[in-house]
């Protein structure tokens, strides 16, 4: 799984959804036939709203998926990242999502928001865990272009598109 081309981490086994939405349509009806509809307009295409558990929580990694800032200590190339500060204004992560499974296929999101927060208990029983959810948002600077497909691995681009 990668966002921006970058690997995201290790998903909470079980935690993966890919939490399709069937299309909505709108059901036109007349008085003259009281059975059923005599038109159904489709007013929006079915989606896909991925949502996982990320269970590595870098400090490079929250940047990624929610933004903010590294705290760095050091100067040039001996600095070293020892913290992570959440955005202090809005920041909306937006990428492209590629999901690659085991069977060679994988689901491209060439532009998407990135959802996450800290969620989980803080116990060696259960780790604190980064909740994501992609939304996939249309590019306006190419209308033709669907907002994902399912392609064979070998023919996804593996850079960043967003």
């Amino acid at each position: 799984m990668k966002f921006n081309g970058e690997t995201l981490g290790y998903v909470k086994k079980g935690s993966f959804k890919l939490n399709g939405k069937e299309a909505e349509y709108t059901p036109i009806e007349a008085e003259q036939v009281p059975d059923g509809p005599v038109e159904i307009v489709l007013t929006k295409n079915a989606t896909i709203e991925p949502t996982f558990s990320l269970i590595e929580l870098e400090y490079e990694r929250l940047q990624a998926t929610m933004g903010g800032a590294l705290v760095k200590e050091g100067e040039g190339a001996d600095a070293k990242v020892v913290g992570w500060d959440a955005p202090v204004n809005l920041d909306a992560v937006i990428g492209n999502f590629v999901l690659d499974f085991y069977t060679g296929r994988s689901i491209p999101v060439p532009r998407a928001l990135l959802l996450a927060s800290i969620t989980g208990d803080v116990t060696f029983a259960t780790p604190t865990e980064l909740s994501c959810k992609v939304l996939p948002i249309k590019d306006l600077s190419d209308v033709q272009k669907a907002t994902y497909g399912i392609r064979d691995t070998s023919t996804v681009a593996d850079e960043p598109q967003g």
